[in-house]
């Protein structure tokens, strides 16, 4: 039974970290190894981590750094990067581990929104949905909005080497996008598992703006170097759908409360 290893980049994430955690634990999958880099919290993050035996690292780099950092220092056969915010369904790895088995280099998990109740959650919920319906139109790893994160380790490994290291401490910003993208150069053995997992979504507009600020702020950081600006031109968009319906209005209008929060971040520093 092959190991996996599942990276989770933390930074004061105590709030949704225990829900990560224990859907990890509770899955089907049993052969699985949790590895926290953790952003020097100073909300409990790490003593819960120690409490509940998780190998855990602390570093200052952001989430593709700290994804690099996961990957150096876990042993897994196949990898799952996840967020702290992510709730997995209880078979989501063993379907994972099948459906590499037959053949599939990298997987994207659907996400479903976790119990909206708040407004900023209900348009979460429907980008998702959205994204969901019409998830084949995402695959693209140019222009797609959808991106993996089960792998192969041996795609990663070739990934990470051919990503600039001087991106590693700063890029946060489509990170996940950036691995797809080298990825994609190696393996178009890609699926979707559906229903994988389910998002503990912001609840508030100060959340909403203080996350895609940060990304801004990234992605300006990112273009000064020169690396993947083509990658990133084409990401800011409206989802990819076909007519109006109520989600593609919500889905519209939380890109339109993303993107000035965004612009401030990337032209504001």
């Amino acid at each position: 039974m092959e190991l996996v290893s599942v990276i989770i980049p933390t930074k004061n994430s105590y709030s949704t970290l225990a829900s990560c955690l224990d859907s990890v634990k509770n899955q089907t999958y049993l052969n699985l190894e949790i590895v926290v880099i953790d952003g020097n919290s100073v909300d409990g993050t790490r003593e819960y981590c120690e409490k509940n035996n998780v190998k855990i690292f602390s570093s200052d780099w952001k989430l593709l750094g700290a994804r690099y950092i996961g990957l150096q220092n876990s042993v897994g056969e196949y990898i799952l990067m996840m967020d702290s915010d992510q709730i997995l369904e209880k078979t989501c790895i063993q379907t994972c581990v099948d459906m590499i088995r037959r053949g599939l280099d990298m997987l994207c998990l659907e996400e479903m929104s976790l119990h909206p109740k708040t407004f900023i959650e209900k348009m979460y919920a429907a980008d998702r949905l959205l994204m969901n319906q019409y998830a084949e139109l995402q695959l693209d790893p140019l222009y797609g909005t959808a991106a993996p994160r089960f792998y192969r380790r041996s795609i990663l490994e070739i990934v990470f080497r051919a990503i600039p290291e001087e991106i590693f401490p700063f890029a946060a910003a489509y990170e996940d996008a950036i691995v797809y993208f080298e990825a994609s150069k190696i393996s178009s053995n890609v699926g979707i598992v559906r229903k994988a997992m389910r998002h503990q979504e912001p609840k508030s507009l100060k959340e909403v703006w203080n996350k895609n600020k940060g990304y801004g702020k990234s992605a300006r950081q990112l273009v000064r170097t020169g690396h993947y600006k083509v990658l990133l031109s084409n990401k800011i968009r409206f989802r990819r759908s076909r007519g109006i319906s109520k989600n593609r209005i919500l889905s519209s209008i939380l890109l339109m409360l993303k993107g000035p929060a965004y612009m401030t971040g990337y032209y504001l520093q």
